[in-house]
């Protein structure tokens, strides 16, 4: 069964690196956002929506979309750029979850499906 992650951002490290307090403001606005959205957080404070439903990660990067379009309005392309959604690598043979920088399945050794980024209209 495939899972899909969806990547929220890192925000720890641009909050700490912005010296406009209106601008600051609004990071943490929306790293608050992100971390409502959350279900994981993966390494380095990287907020993270995990979810075996194509359909449930769709409408998660959706929200985090909308979000971000609200607080950031026109400069939501430059906040939002890390938002994606990626399938994590998938052994066919045994059904084992492999890490997104294996090719071959721990379990098994059989060859895992790459990880694939998945587009959204």
């Amino acid at each position: 069964m495939a899972r899909y992650w969806v990547n929220l951002g890192s925000w720890d490290s641009i909050i700490d690196a912005t010296e406009d307090e209106n601008l600051r403001e609004q990071l943490e606005k929306a790293q608050g956002a992100m971390e409502s959205l959350s279900n994981s957080v993966a390494h380095i404070s990287n907020l993270i929506y995990k979810t075996e439903d194509i359909d449930d990660a769709k409408e998660v990067f959706k929200e985090a979309k909308k979000a971000l379009l609200d607080i950031f309005g026109d400069e939501t392309e430059t906040y939002s750029i890390e938002l994606e959604i990626t399938r994590q690598p998938e052994c066919l043979h045994c059904g084992n979850m492999g890490r997104f920088s294996d090719s071959f399945c721990s379990r098994c050794g059989k060859k895992l499906i790459p990880a694939e980024n998945i587009k959204i209209e």
